[in-house]
């Protein structure tokens, strides 16, 4: 809609402003979207952890504990490098919603043909922002539900053997 605002192919500059601020609207639900993944994640991660580092602690085997121990390093940097990139991916997302608020607020009250020739010439970043953004927020969104089905969700473990309830 930004782009059939700066364009005015159709002459209709009111009805795709109305899309427009609707859409920016839809891009904060999406964000909203991705930080609960986001926050689940983090809320488990450290119980996670902290069982996995406990729990290698009660191996008896030393190759079996010095394995667990690889694994639980693998996946805690894979956490954090994700962790990271969604970081990167919202500083990202805040400089493109930054620009999209002004454009909204800049046609808020004043859309015509010369206020959106004005905001031609960001479109091109606002195009670049967008598409980094989006595959950053697709990968992180899709990384989180994976995570919290595969490994978060095993915050609370069934005890192993020899640890539960009727343990001889």
């Amino acid at each position: 809609e930004h782009d059939q605002i700066v364009n005015n192919k159709d002459g209709d500059l009111l009805g795709h402003y109305k899309k427009f601020a609707t859409g920016v609207d839809k891009i904060e639900d999406y964000r909203l979207k991705a930080r609960g993944q986001l926050d689940k994640v983090k809320a488990a991660a450290v119980p996670f952890f902290e069982r996995w580092k406990q729990d290698i602690t009660k191996f008896n085997n030393e190759e079996m504990r010095a394995r667990a121990e690889e694994r639980m390093t693998a996946t805690r940097q894979r956490y954090e490098e994700v962790k990271q990139h969604s970081e990167e991916v919202r500083a990202n997302y805040e400089a493109m919603m930054a620009t999209m608020r002004d454009h909204r607020l800049y046609w808020a009250n004043d859309v015509n043909q010369t206020s959106a020739a004005d905001l031609a010439d960001d479109r091109p970043a606002l195009v670049e922002k967008a598409n980094v953004v989006i595959a950053g927020v697709d990968g992180v969104i899709d990384w989180a539900a994976k995570y919290n089905q595969s490994v978060a969700m095993r915050t609370s473990p069934t005890p192993a053997e020899g640890e539960g309830e009727g343990a001889q």
